[in-house]
């Protein structure tokens, strides 16, 4: 038969109902003026059926036999085929109704009192057919809904539901390579973005632009590579700052290195480990102030390991860094080389993030930082590292049991050196010998209690001697002594001019 015969029906893939595709099968046989046979029926029908449809034929032996001319089919087979094509892939409304139907239908059956035992099988066979599909849709829900991605998740579900398992994996594998496709877009423009941060941040600091400064040096000598150049170029800045700002040439040398690789890619530094680690390898020294007591920690505001400023979080697409989702310990561990959540970083197999997200997804992990250390306000000189070394501060439960402890044992000192007398408590007229209220109480006046030693003749001995002195306020007894050189003042004298201490008080 030549493809004109098919103008009418086209090619079949099981996305519309079944029922309606085989009669345009038959408009096309009779307008092409050929019998419609069984053996025609089952060749024009193999000829035509493409995708979920033509599974369905090769994966059911009994219609397979005929598609393939392996034996010749009747017209009772031409039936039972339409019957159960009609079934496999049924009008919108029969499929809903079939589904709520199923169960009641099978629980049901029974043969019919006036029905042969060939009719009811066939309707066995249909009740099992809808059954089939009815089933075949719970299982494919339930394999996209056991897709792990979200993002590919939800892109499935956007779709209409697939008619097969089989097609339900295409769709699937055909979403997870648009996925893919979506993210090398977004992050050849996420790099694009970087660098021209990186250009920014060079212009604002040189005053030129980078592409200009690199082109001059490429001009002035060609025999050499541009990399060792550049290198050249970082090193002599480092040595001219080290003898500007001793303390800031690390951090200069580091950030002019950050610029520059980040330009021209990282393997510029990387391939180079031999000539350049005398310049980015140099040992960290961490300056340390000598401080007394509890609660003394590192100065580390000088320490650095990377390039000082760093990018915005919000520039990264991880949900962590970015801050469009909180972490929490309980979600699960946080490698901080990929991002993913599940495994450490010793255990990551999949693909690192930036050097700089690695970076802030440390500070995030190991965010059990007191208040009290030093460098808490400067993230850049902060490090996961400086948490497991410093010297913290005890809690305070701690603090509590060590003051409970001192004063239990304060408590039991005093209980021995008593013996367990109560020790009686002495009022101010057996201290001291006179009665408060027979003395004029002054408000301005204080009162102190004062035992000194006093010697007696004729004794071998001295005795104890209380006695109460009370003495006017201090603001009432400052006179002018010193200045006119009179009473026991310990400064050296000297001629005091009146007029030039007015003067003065002017």
């Amino acid at each position: 038969m030549g493809s004109k015969r098919y103008q009418i029906c086209g090619k079949y893939d099981g996305s519309e109902p079944a029922g309606r595709w085989l009669r345009r099968l038959s408009s096309d046989l009779v307008e092409a003026g050929v019998e419609e046979t069984p053996t025609v029926f089952f060749q024009s029908v193999d000829l035509n059926i493409i995708g979920d449809a033509a599974d369905w034929v090769d994966s059911t032996p009994q219609y397979q036999i005929f598609t393939e001319q392996l034996e010749i089919p009747t017209g009772r087979d031409v039936d039972e085929f339409k019957e159960a094509f009609k079934s496999r892939f049924p009008g919108k409304s029969t499929a809903e109704g079939s589904e709520d139907t199923v169960q009641e239908d099978t629980q049901s059956l029974s043969q019919g009192a006036d029905e042969n035992l060939l009719e009811y099988y066939g309707r066995a066979q249909h009740l099992l057919r809808r059954t089939e599909q009815v089933l075949l849709n719970g299982v494919i829900k339930a394999f996209v809904r056991g897709i792990h991605g979200k993002d590919l998740k939800r892109t499935i579900l956007l779709r209409p539901l697939p008619l097969s398992l089989r097609s339900a994996f295409e769709v699937t594998q055909q979403a997870l390579v648009g996925i893919r496709q979506m993210e090398e877009v977004d992050r050849a423009e996420y790099d694009q973005m970087e660098v021209e941060i990186l250009r920014q941040q060079f212009l604002s600091r040189h005053g030129k632009p980078l592409r200009s400064v690199l082109a001059e040096i490429h001009d002035k000598n060609r025999e050499k590579p541009l990399s060792e150049q550049v290198l050249e170029i970082v090193s002599e800045e480092s040595q001219q700052s080290n003898r500007r700002f001793p303390r800031e040439a690390n951090k200069d040398t580091l950030h002019n290195a950050g610029i520059i690789a980040g330009q021209y890619g990282r393997p510029m530094v990387a391939n180079n480990v031999d000539e350049n680690s005398r310049y980015f390898n140099q040992p960290q020294q961490e300056n340390f102030t000598p401080v007394q007591g509890r609660g003394a920690y590192p100065n580390q505001i000088n320490r650095s390991e990377g390039p000082k400023n760093l990018p915005p979080e919000s520039l990264s697409r991880h949900p962590v860094i970015n801050g469009s989702k909180v972490y929490d310990k309980r979600m699960g561990l946080l490698c901080f080389r990929c991002g993913e959540i599940g495994h450490q970083k010793r255990d990551c197999r999949s693909r690192a993030l930036e050097y700089w997200e690695q970076n802030y997804l440390k500070d995030i992990v190991f965010n059990n930082i007191s208040s009290n250390f030093a460098g808490f306000g400067m993230r850049e000189g902060l490090r996961y590292r400086d948490v497991e070394n410093s010297n913290w501060r005890n809690s305070v439960e701690e603090c509590q049991k060590e003051e409970n402890a001192l004063l239990n044992e304060d408590q039991k000192m005093r209980k021995e050196s008593h013996d367990g007398e109560a020790e009686e408590e002495m009022t101010f007229e057996q201290f001291s010998g006179e009665k408060i209220k027979n003395r004029r109480r002054i408000h301005t006046q204080s009162m102190s209690v004062v035992l000194e030693v006093e010697k007696k003749e004729g004794k071998g001995s001295n005795e104890p001697v209380k006695s109460v002195k009370v003495e006017d306020p201090i603001e009432d007894l400052i006179t002018l002594d010193a200045f006119l050189n009179i009473g026991s003042t310990k400064k050296r004298s000297r001629p005091l001019d009146i007029e030039n201490l007015l003067n003065s008080e002017e």
